[in-house]
């Protein structure tokens, strides 16, 4: 859950929320399936989940932020 708390605080800045946000994906995901597989072992699903969902939001949000930066860049006239 604390790398998908990070990418929503820096959701602003892409080069920390992109990487971040792909690692609370990974990991949040990899937690779901080794608390599935070995429950009386591990603990915590909805806190697995809940990291995983912010890591999806925080960087759809920063995409869209870098796209919009991206196209600003290209299509600016002046």
């Amino acid at each position: 859950m604390t790398w998908g708390i990070v990418t929503l605080i820096f959701f602003w800045m892409p080069l920390i929320a992109v990487p971040t946000g792909i690692l609370s994906i990974v990991f949040g995901s990899d937690a779901v399936k080794a608390i599935r597989q070995q429950p009386n072992r591990y603990q915590g699903e909805d806190r697995a989940k809940t990291g995983r969902l912010l890591g999806i939001i925080g960087l759809a949000i920063s995409s869209i932020i870098l796209l919009l930066f991206i196209v600003g860049i290209v299509f600016r006239t002046g």
